[in-house]
């Protein structure tokens, strides 16, 4: 079973590690598409933090992270916003950055063109 999962739920600081060979918490995530989803009800799940400049991957199995999948892209939003501008120039099309920005967010479509 696989889970697009948007948001993570994290431990308190102030919580002591599950010990050796016991049942980890259960943890409720939200996914994509809005409905909560219980960890417990899955093998494995793999985290994407997508952010300014990188884009973070890691994948837990039985509440364990497994090191081998961690990975930190230099691919984030900022980055892809530079790329797209360059790109841009390059073929003579001059766009202000709050015209990119719209076109990114899809907010300077017209209600019926979304």
């Amino acid at each position: 079973m696989v889970a697009a999962v948007a948001v993570a739920a994290g431990v308190p600081a102030s919580a002591a590690p599950p010990a050796l060979n016991s049942i980890a918490p259960d943890f409720a995530l939200k996914a994509v598409d809005g409905h909560n989803v219980r960890l417990s009800e899955y093998r494995g799940i793999t985290l994407v933090d997508i952010g300014g400049y990188t884009v973070d991957v890691l994948t837990v199995h039985n509440f364990r992270l497994d090191r081998s999948s961690c990975a930190s892209l230099r691919m984030g939003t900022i980055i892809l916003y530079s790329r797209i501008q360059d790109a841009l120039q390059k073929s003579d099309i001059l766009l202000t950055d709050e015209l990119i920005t719209d076109a990114i967010r899809a907010t300077g479509l017209a209600e019926g063109e979304r």
